[in-house]
């Protein structure tokens, strides 16, 4: 099984293990088939490299370079989407933006502006729940020599857009659902209350 070198940087430093896992919710595991654990039907198997603390999965194709493989994220609420180019960008975006899942939610079915309205709002309640965030992130960034990113909300949007590449179903032939979600920001009562609109 061809896993990416950065995956095996990360898998031998316990310190990146652990932040990686909260409060990024990307807990490294031991590599493994897609379709052997989960019951679901793909055109192209998948290793799995982490998971998330609600059972999705981030996983890279097996049957290309590991290293420019493109990473997959499955939800454990039947959504998939192609969320990097390939591994070490994961990284970057992930990085940067921990709370790209809420993202995508708030993108009104997918919208790159609705996404940027979004984000003062999640920066600020990440500051309050890790007032260290911008250490940690700059630990990660640094000790591991990640690209920057200049746009990592441009980044995640165009890989979401242009999709898994794949064809994903559930056994019962559920058609995996796209990583874009339709509420806007105008859905959260608690911003519009912060900005003064509700």
């Amino acid at each position: 099984m061809r896993i990416p070198s950065m995956y095996k940087r990360l898998a031998d430093y316990p310190d990146f293990v652990e932040i990686l896992g909260w409060p990024f919710d990307f807990e490294i595991c031991e590599p493994y088939h897609l379709s052997k654990e989960w019951p679901i039907l793909i055109s192209e198997e998948l290793i799995v490299l982490a998971e998330d603390g609600s059972g999705g999965a981030y996983a890279i194709l097996s049957n290309i370079d590991p290293e420019e493989s493109s990473v997959i994220f499955l939800s454990s609420e039947g959504q998939a989407g192609k969320v990097a180019a390939n591994f070490t960008e994961f990284l970057a975006v992930l990085t940067v933006i921990p709370f790209w899942r809420d993202l995508l939610k708030f993108s009104a079915g997918g919208e790159l502006e609705e996404m940027r309205k979004a984000l003062p709002y999640l920066k600020e309640e990440l500051l309050e729940d890790e007032p260290e965030i911008s250490q940690k992130q700059l630990f990660i960034s640094k000790t591991l020599n990640l690209p920057i990113i200049s746009d990592p909300i441009q980044v995640l949007f165009e890989s979401v857009k242009e999709g898994a590449g794949i064809e994903i179903k559930a056994n019962d032939g559920y058609c995996y659902e796209s990583l874009f979600n339709a509420f806007s920001v105008s859905d959260n009562r608690t911003w519009q209350i912060q900005s003064g609109k509700a």
